[in-house]
């Protein structure tokens, strides 16, 4: 049977659909409707002869021919990139979405700039900046959200590449009229923590800190909420390890011993695009204003 593909954009189809599993989260991924993935994947069905795909409760299965074909797509796939990796993005002619997520705290410190520096060099682009949720590493992955600014995450998943951006650190946050005057005092009050979603080092970190250092606590607050949380440290005896740039009128901070207060901001973008001409540019906008 004379078997073949009539489009090189079905290599990309056949192979997202292979990850996916799922019709609908490839369209998303693709920038493609579900109605459009599903004519495609016909018309590759009628020119390959073969089903490729069997819908089942858990999602797409690969027929015995696909598994076979799609290693082969995917080498085939990495030669073609290869051809196209000298290639330049210029971001004055870019019309098309820009999507990013970020924690609440870097959003504070960054989203002015952020926005600023992208408009400045993609005049065109649609610029979306939104809060990070707890899908949003997947988002990252398939591509559904560009860039994701973030405190480095030590579990993040591998289809996820962290570039280090930044560097800040904790101290322990209190009100200015608190009475404390060190750690050990300070903390004779509640403690209260941010919530943040895919990311709960802060707590982890500072608990394990405090462990080391044979220090009683007792955690009195935990909100996602960032905004509230200064709210309620500077009218409160409320205190919480948070990244020091948070630091705001009505507020003062303890310092914590600098092996302990380390904090690395990071730029994640998928790992499958990770040395796209695109995404390299998107870091690097990151970078110039961190």
């Amino acid at each position: 049977m004379n078997r073949k593909l009539s489009d090189l954009n079905q290599i990309k189809l056949l192979i997202d659909l292979a990850h996916t599993q799922n019709m609908s989260r490839t369209a998303r991924r693709l920038g493609k409707t579900t109605s459009a993935v599903s004519k495609s994947l016909q018309k590759v069905r009628e020119e390959l002869g073969d089903e490729l795909f069997v819908r089942q409760s858990s999602g797409l299965k690969l027929t015995p021919y696909a598994v076979g074909l799609i290693t082969k797509l995917k080498r085939i796939q990495k030669e073609i990139d290869r051809v196209f990796e000298g290639e330049c993005f210029d971001p004055r002619t870019f019309s098309g979405k820009i999507s990013i997520a970020s924690n609440s705290a870097l959003l504070k410190l960054y989203q002015p700039k952020l926005f600023q520096a992208l408009k400045s060099q993609a005049p065109l682009a649609d610029i979306e900046i939104v809060l990070w949720q707890e899908s949003s590493y997947q988002s990252i992955a398939d591509s559904e959200i560009h860039l994701g600014l973030h405190f480095e995450n030590l579990s993040c998943s591998q289809s996820v590449t962290q570039r280090v951006v930044g560097h800040h650190h904790v101290s322990l946050v209190v009100s200015k009229q608190h009475q404390a005057s060190n750690l050990q005092q300070a903390l004779s009050s509640p403690l209260a923590i941010l919530k943040v979603n895919g990311w709960n080092s802060d707590s982890v970190n500072f608990t394990q800190y405090l462990s080391r250092q044979g220090i009683d606590f007792n955690i009195g607050y935990q909100t996602e909420d960032l905004s509230s949380l200064l709210d309620c440290i500077a009218s409160s005896d409320l205190v919480a390890p948070l990244p020091s740039f948070l630091v705001r009128d009505g507020l003062r901070s303890i310092t914590l011993d600098a092996s302990d207060s380390a904090l690395s901001a990071v730029a994640c973008i998928p790992t499958t695009h990770r040395n796209d001409a695109f995404y390299l540019w998107l870091v690097s906008v990151v970078k110039s204003i961190v």
